[in-house]
């Protein structure tokens, strides 16, 4: 009975912990390719000041 509990938590404990890092992966994906289209963001991800040389 305490083994079928045990590996019944252990279980879900895995699925949680999947879970989680697919979501944490789509989240990542979806901010870099928004950072793609922008063309005024410098590689760490600041906005840069455009001047206009006389």
């Amino acid at each position: 009975m305490r083994a079928s509990v045990l590996l019944l938590v252990a279980f879900l404990a895995l699925a949680f912990v999947v879970t989680y890092a697919a979501d944490e992966e789509e989240v990542d994906e979806v901010s870099v390719s928004e950072n793609e289209d922008k063309e005024d963001l410098t590689v760490d991800g600041a906005r840069s000041i455009r001047r206009d040389v006389p």
